[in-house]
């Protein structure tokens, strides 16, 4: 099993479609000072 910890860089268009179709994705609108909001998730390839 791999433990290695591996960051990942998402495109924040792609975060703003998210979240133009899920209330439950925040948003990262520069206007309200959230550009740089980090997001943590869970990634498992099984």
């Amino acid at each position: 099993m791999n433990k290695d910890i591996k960051l990942y860089y998402i495109d924040k268009k792609y975060v703003r479609s998210l979240h133009n179709v899920d209330d439950n994705v925040p948003s990262v609108s520069p206007q309200i000072g959230k550009e740089n909001r980090p997001f943590v998730g869970i990634y498992c390839i099984i």
